[in-house]
């Protein structure tokens, strides 16, 4: 049986989850999607961010999807994938529940943090970041991202992008460091 998201802060409603994260190939999901999987994908039409942050990536295409990323703080990010409409662009705040997109039928979800070491790797500007279970914030009472959030406002945006990507592109902030996992 499916999990469902009670009142799930990406899609503003109870969310299902159509796959779940899957890096032990040990987990008996391992077998059923014939591999690893890296995030959480939710079942979703309109995308909603979880937390406030800046974005720091918009990249893809029609074709294949475009993906979102966000700076929560220091410590952790999220990027947001499979959509087929963004509304953000690189360097803007957002706040929670800023509409981020439209997705296609659903949302691959991913979280990265420094707190947690896998093999799934992602370079944020100068951190080195992993990819970690989504479910662990997708629970609205979740204070893993709570207690580290930093507050951003206009002024700041500038010098939170040059803190991470020091002086690159913003579009060059999320860099695959390790080509393990399901990007």
């Amino acid at each position: 049986m499916k999990k469902v998201i009670k009142n799930c802060l990406i899609t503003r409603s109870d969310a299902l989850v159509l796959k779940e994260f899957c890096i032990d190939v040990s987990n008996p999901l391992y077998k059923e999607y014939k591999g690893f999987n890296t995030s959480v994908n939710l079942e979703a039409t309109s995308v909603y961010n979880m937390y406030s942050g800046v974005v720091s990536m918009v990249c893809g295409d029609p074709k294949t999807g475009y993906e979102v990323g966000v700076l929560l703080n220091v410590d952790q990010a999220v990027k947001y994938g499979n959509l087929k409409i963004v509304e953000v662009s690189e360097g803007q705040y957002v706040d929670i529940s800023d509409k981020i997109g439209e997705a296609k039928k659903f949302v691959k979800i991913e979280y990265m943090t420094t707190d947690v070491k896998t093999p799934y790797t992602y370079r944020v500007g100068s951190v080195l970041m992993y990819k970690d279970d989504p479910m662990k914030i997708l629970d609205p009472e979740s204070t893993i991202v709570k207690d580290k959030l930093r507050q951003f406002d206009d002024s700041g945006l500038i010098g939170i992008i040059d803190e991470y990507d020091q002086g690159l592109n913003p579009s060059m902030v999320f860099m695959l460091s390790d080509n393990r996992g399901d990007r």
